[in-house]
């Protein structure tokens, strides 16, 4: 079975601060979207409404968090609910509507869909527990599909969705193919809604255990070793600038398709949504105080693979 491609549409929109498009791109949106804002009317960021399902995960959360912080109004659930974060620690955590529920249980969070203007799909897995429901194709794919299905139904005018550009190392290839199902799902079955699909791959935070020394790692090994995580269009990205892309895709009319690697770093650095100087950075602090190399690299996958 051949591997899923990387050759899909890359992001088509007018205006845009942060990656110019070309003047093939702005001729081909302009003929499929003649009423295209100006760049001050989309640059604006209106106050809108987004609905995050998997608001309660390590992405979510930062984009709940990002969305409250620049004024707009979020509702967010998961089968858990609210996330464990203090309220002293996390004040914006209170400015959130959270709600326990399951994606593929519709109407248990229908209604947080009244007045929305996008939903920000977050829910993935990187690994399967079929004896309880949990199947790539299930979660990274038909629950991104569930949520467009009801915010078509809802009249919700757009949809951003988590995707990823590589398959993650000692992750099956079902992982990508079902991410890739969902992106071309999404265009062709929902051509009302406006979609925008980011494409990041390692993610890296203060609160994903590992993940700042793993993405140090990688940025070590760009031009020795080849691996798709460790090149520049592939290089791990801070979490905060991923959060920050996303509330960008939510809010703005103009933008749709597929936001790369470069074009996320971008918008976190430029938007003005979150302080770059801020931002998680990658960090080498545990091998060099003589942990092991080998066998910390393992530990970091192990654990990225399991949480």
């Amino acid at each position: 079975m051949p591997h899923p491609s990387h050759s899909q549409p890359e992001l088509l929109f007018s205006g845009n601060p942060f990656a110019p498009a070309s003047s093939v791109q702005r001729d081909a949106v302009r003929r499929v979207s003649p009423r295209i804002p100006s760049l001050d009317q989309a640059s604006r960021r209106p106050v809108a409404k987004l609905v995050v399902p998997g608001g309660n995960g390590f992405i979510g959360t930062e984009i709940c968090r990002v969305a409250v912080q620049n004024g707009h109004e979020v509702a967010a659930f998961g089968r858990t609910g609210r996330p464990a974060l203090t309220p002293a620690r996390h004040p914006w955590v209170q400015d959130v509507e959270w709600r326990a529920a399951d994606v593929f249980a519709p109407d248990a969070w229908r209604d947080l869909l009244d007045g929305a203007d996008a939903v920000v799909h977050t829910i993935a897995t990187i690994r399967e527990h079929p004896d309880r429901d949990v199947t790539f194709d299930r979660v990274n794919a038909e629950s991104a599909l569930r949520a467009a299905e009801a915010a078509v139904a809802a009249d919700v005018g757009a949809v951003v969705f988590l995707s990823v550009r590589d398959k993650p190392p000692l992750v099956p290839y079902a992982f990508l193919s079902a991410k890739r199902r969902a992106e071309r799902a999404l265009r062709e079955d929902h051509p009302s809604l406006r979609t925008v699909t980011l494409r990041p791959n390692l993610v890296y935070g203060a609160r994903k255990t590992g993940t700042p020394t793993l993405a140090a790692v990688l940025n070590q090994a760009q031009g020795m070793r080849p691996h798709p995580y460790a090149t520049a269009e592939g290089r791990p990205l801070p979490v905060e600038f991923v959060a920050a892309a996303a509330v960008q895709a939510a809010v703005t009319s103009t933008m749709e398709g597929t936001l790369t690697v470069p074009q996320i770093d971008d918008i976190g650095r430029t938007s003005g949504l979150v302080d770059p100087n801020a931002a998680s950075t990658p960090s080498l602090a545990p091998l060099l105080v003589g942990l092991g190399g080998t066998a910390l690299g393992a530990w970091l996958l192990r654990r990225w693979r399991a949480s």
